[in-house]
């Protein structure tokens, strides 16, 4: 990117030099120059903006998996690097697409040299400059929007994985719950088997002194009558 920008203000003090002194021969190999710069840079703009889909597909895929933190953390990373990756290319590519429009104007003036010509070559290469200028005003504000996006969809991320630990607390909670009330509920069934139970015990034990007590009544009262007898 610096070596661009390099270039690009060499080519404008020799466009300069060369409208000034007519020397529009010279411009022309310098804006063909750039012309073969504007295309590899089209190729690297559309190499970045490939990497970057390919990224925020992983990143879907990842999210419809259900991958882990240390993943997810990846891929914003990934992400954030071919946004960035991008936004420097399309920086460098619109910078070098100006060039490569002055050195269109450039060829047409070429084709009849004269200081109308010139003068109209000037003011297009004018125009030019001022638009990379304003371009590369606005793309400060461009990275930002991408930073902001990737901010709110990294808090949407952590709100989201904040929500599922809730939730798997409050499921582990409320198991915990359910299994002591199955404890206390297993806790007073026993208690009331071994309650029935002593009361049983105690009830055949009671029957059990009343038979006695009436069979050696019986047994009183038959050794009276053969007393008597």
């Amino acid at each position: 990117m610096q070596q661009m920008q390099k270039e690009l203000q060499q080519f404008d003090a020799a466009a300069a030099a060369a409208a000034d002194a007519g020397r529009l021969g010279e411009y022309l190999r310098a804006a063909i120059r750039m012309q073969t710069a504007a295309r590899t840079l089209n190729h690297l703009v559309i190499d970045a903006r490939h990497l970057q889909q390919q990224q925020q597909q992983e990143e879907e895929e990842e999210e419809e998996e259900g991958e882990g933190e240390e993943q997810k953390g990846g891929g914003i990373s990934a992400a954030a690097a071919a946004a960035a990756a991008a936004a420097e290319a399309a920086e460098a590519a619109q910078a070098a697409q100006a060039a490569a429009a002055a050195a269109a104007a450039a060829t047409a003036a070429a084709a009849a040299p004269s200081a109308a010509h010139t003068q109209l070559f000037t003011q297009q290469l004018h125009r030019q400059q001022q638009q990379q200028q304003q371009q590369q005003q606005n793309l400060p504000s461009v990275l930002e929007d991408i930073h902001q996006q990737q901010q709110q969809r990294q808090q949407q991320r952590q709100q989201q994985e904040r929500e599922e630990r809730e939730k798997e607390q409050q499921q582990q909670q409320q198991q915990q719950k359910q299994q002591r009330e199955e404890e206390e509920l297993q806790l007073q069934q026993e208690e009331q088997q071994q309650q029935q139970q002593r009361e049983e015990q105690e009830l055949q034990q009671q029957q059990g002194e009343e038979e006695m007590q009436q069979q050696q009544q019986q047994q009183q009262q038959v050794g009276e009558q053969q007393n008597e007898e």
